[in-house]
């Protein structure tokens, strides 16, 4: 069984007839309840918020900001917004740190939150590759020639040098540009960035976005301020509680990562930016999302239990897996021929080729 939407190569050759694919990820047709693939729906059997969990989120980053910023919330309780990135991508993440004299008497950390924007004003957008991609570019590099040195320790361009918003940046300007009563827009608003990496370079894990720095293609910058406190939190959420703190968390979410994007909507949050890897399976979430399907994908769970107690089940499994893997020794003969180099069948085997 491989990560989501990742293939195994043709297993039934290199295994001599012994391995099986175990099909994962969201389907990719409608037909649901057909399907050989499926998602990990454990999120659901987790105490929710109204049961055994004790954590009140809100107060509780509102205690996290407070220790820092005691009269920016007023006694009021804040919105929670969910913000999951990969740790690799957090140099993506374009801040500049205000200077004591920026922020006046303010002894707390307050950034200003840099936004690359179109011409128009429009949120600058374009085809920033995530840090799968870049990878995968050297993989291809490899494939082609094998004594190519590959660069692994790949950094994610800051937005700034692609000129393109990256997630904080899009849920930020979707977050101060929503359409509240006046007595909601007194609200303080908290992003939960476990990975943002904001203490490497402002020594706290939690800050203050008290300016937004709108930058055009060419340099020019144009200054804002929320009309609300916004604060930055990267804190991590215990595995463990993490359903009852997305029920309590905003619909609009970002998130990366196979079980993440799951996991947020299957408890009906909107992961409405592109995720910094694995790109392919959240298109699939959110067009199942947008059918109100999600209750129809199979629980990949209960397929584990079913192949150890099914024979039916199992037999089914190896046909289809045999029958993929026969696919796709046949389209590799065609791309790569018969002889292959030691890095191709490694390659293969990762199921870089299907």
């Amino acid at each position: 069984m491989s990560e989501y939407g990742r293939g195994m190569g043709p297993i039934h050759r290199y295994t001599g007839g012994l391995g099986r694919r175990i099909p994962t990820g969201w389907p990719s047709d409608d037909n649901y309840q057909e399907s050989s693939h499926g998602i990990f729906k454990t999120i659901l059997r987790s105490p929710d918020t109204t049961s055994r969990s004790k954590t009140h989120w809100g107060k509780r980053f509102a205690r996290a900001v407070s220790s820092l910023f005691s009269q920016q919330l007023a006694g009021r309780t804040p919105r929670l917004w969910w913000a999951y990135g990969r740790k690799d991508s957090a140099s993506t993440h374009a801040f500049r740190l205000l200077t004591k004299e920026d922020r006046g008497s303010q002894a707390a950390p307050e950034v200003a939150k840099l936004i690359p924007i179109a011409e128009d004003g429009s949120l600058a957008s374009g085809a920033t590759k995530t840090t799968g991609e870049l990878l995968k570019e050297q993989v291809d590099a490899l494939v082609d020639d094998p004594e190519q040195q590959v660069k692994v320790d790949i950094t994610a361009p800051s937005e700034m040098k692609t000129h393109s918003a990256g997630q904080i940046s899009q849920l930020l300007i979707h977050i101060l540009t929503r359409d509240l009563q006046e007595e909601e827009k007194l609200i303080p608003e908290i992003i939960v960035a476990p990975n943002a990496g904001i203490r490497t370079w402002a020594g706290t894990d939690v800050v203050r976005i008290s300016s937004l720095e709108l930058v055009d293609p060419r340099g020019k910058v144009t200054s804002m301020t929320p009309g609300r406190p916004v604060f930055l939190v990267a804190q991590r959420v215990p595995r463990h509680e993490m359903r009852s703190f997305l029920e309590s968390c905003e619909p609009a979410v970002v998130a990366t990562g196979d079980q993440s994007i799951s996991e947020a909507v299957l408890l009906g949050k909107v992961p409405f930016v592109k995720p910094d890897a694995k790109v392919a399976q959240w298109e699939l979430a959110l067009a199942t999302l947008s059918k109100g399907k999600v209750d129809e994908v199979p629980d990949l769970g209960q397929i584990l239990r079913d192949i150890l107690s099914l024979e039916t089940v199992r037999e089914k499994l190896a046909r289809r897996s045999q029958l993929e893997s026969e696919q796709i020794e046949a389209r590799l003969v065609d791309e790569l021929g018969i002889s292959r180099t030691p890095t191709q069948e490694l390659l293969i085997r990762a199921g870089m080729y299907g």
